[in-house]
């Protein structure tokens, strides 16, 4: 629909164009498919962004929800564990999904005193969207 969305508003270029956006943000956010940091769903769903917002409000999209799933995960590592080491299990926590995307709530791997955890990025991605098409 993308596609067409192009062709109608652009022609032939406007499809063009949309093939390449799609095509770069799918080879990029592919290295992060490849190291499970993300989903291949999540690939889709920031590819077609990049359709229909462009290129660099793609990156926008990409980078805020990023950033609204990061906060989401230190007030749930907050809340989660009151304990004294909590500050030990909060930078644990980020720096797992800094260098690696994954926050697994199925717990199956354990990190010293912290399970780490997957989160669904589609809510902080819709998120992203509304915040930056307002901005």
């Amino acid at each position: 629909m993308g596609f067409v969305c192009e062709y109608v508003s652009a022609g032939w270029t406007g499809v063009i164009t949309a093939v390449l956006r799609c095509t770069v943000t799918i080879v990029v956010l592919f290295i992060l498919f490849v190291t499970r940091a993300m989903g291949a769903g999540d690939i889709k769903l920031y590819s077609l962004i990049s359709i229909y917002m462009g290129l660099i409000r793609g990156i926008w999209v990409f980078s805020v929800s990023v950033l609204i799933a990061g906060f989401y995960i230190i007030i749930s590592t907050i809340i989660r564990f009151n304990s004294i080491n909590v500050v030990h299990i909060l930078a644990s926590t980020v720096s797992n999904f800094v260098m690696s995307g994954n926050y697994k709530k199925n717990n199956r791997t354990s990190y010293g005193l912290m399970k780490v955890h997957t989160i669904k990025m589609t809510p902080f991605i819709l998120g992203a969207v509304v915040l930056v098409l307002i901005l």
